[in-house]
């Protein structure tokens, strides 16, 4: 049996000439780029990421350093980080040392560390007198108030804040800065006791062209460090790692405590073994990066560990 007869109507019915245009932003490896969406004549130029992560910093009795992103050292409770500015932040791992990578598409964007809701809430740099930073960025910088900044916000919402000109730095290099805090541009003396959020901000002119950002070791200390003696006793392992059952510890020194955190800062276990070797039951964690905290009657060490 014959189908009946259809009529249809079209309306505006037109047509690209030349088929779709090829832009900076389609995820398609076109428009001469020489990597998806960047490179080549018409796009902005690929990252270049550096080759190996920053020195790797002292070894610190862990009274004496409050972390808020390192590999070294235990990361201080933290609700997490927030963007802003269209901020896109990803990590890059070197063989177990991570750092951030953040791109900056806007004059004034960057990434803060939040304390609101930890317990105890904030953190309390009171007996810190220093603040390190590790960072390496690309770009073309000529305006002199293209910066970075590093703001610890107050619970008052007052900053205490440190300056970095990048147009007198050189780009592409790991830049190492240790800065005590009498020596910061703004608010200098306030109080420190309850610092809400930790802020990496790019700003200025040229903010956008910086980038990608990357840093690593951003902790705040009180300029002590153990001796050469102590670091050599404080020597501890993990294995296997990754591992999906239960993580051994073993060290050159008398382990007095373990504490286990999640990649937010939240504490999963802690133990006290009171002996060189110790078992970490990882059974009941998820999949996913944590970091020991081991403490030895000689000094302590974190350590980074894999759930599979």
């Amino acid at each position: 049996e014959a189908c009946p007869a259809t009529t249809r109507y079209y309306d505006n019915l037109n047509g690209v000439s030349g088929g779709i245009p090829e832009t900076c932003s389609d995820g398609q490896l076109n428009n001469g780029e020489v990597e998806i969406d960047c490179g080549g004549p018409n796009c902005s130029a690929c990252p270049n990421p550096p080759a190996a992560a920053p020195t790797t910093p002292p070894n610190r009795a862990a009274a004496d350093v409050i972390s808020v992103y390192s590999n070294a050292y235990a990361t201080a409770p933290t609700d997490g980080f927030q963007t802003f500015g269209g901020a896109v932040v990803s990590e890059i791992d070197y063989s177990g040392n991570t750092i951030q990578a953040v791109t900056t598409p806007d004059n004034g964007s960057g990434l803060q560390y939040q304390y609101f809701g930890v317990s105890p809430q904030f953190l309390d740099l009171s007996l810190m007198s220093n603040m390190h930073i590790d960072f390496y960025f690309e770009g073309t910088i000529t305006d002199v108030d293209t910066v970075i900044l590093v703001i610890a916000q107050y619970s008052d919402g007052t900053n205490i804040q440190k300056t970095f000109n990048l147009n007198t730095l050189a780009a592409g290099t790991w830049h190492e800065m240790d800065f005590a805090f009498a020596d910061f541009n703004l608010n200098a003396t306030n109080a420190r006791d309850e610092i809400q959020q930790v802020i990496v901000q790019v700003a200025g002119p040229n903010g956008s062209q910086v980038g990608p950002l990357y840093f690593d070791n951003l902790y705040f200390h009180n300029n002590q460090v153990l001796s050469t003696e102590s670091f050599e006793t404080t020597e501890f392992r993990a294995y296997p790692n990754p591992t999906n059952g239960n993580w051994n510890i073993s060290g050159k020194s008398i382990i007095t405590s373990v504490a286990v955190y999640d990649i937010l800062g939240k504490q999963v276990i802690n133990m006290a073994p009171i002996a060189n070797e110790a078992a970490i039951d990882a059974s009941s964690l998820n999949s996913g990066i944590y970091f020991a905290r081991i403490e030895g009657v000689n000094g302590s060490k974190t350590i980074k560990l894999i759930k599979e």
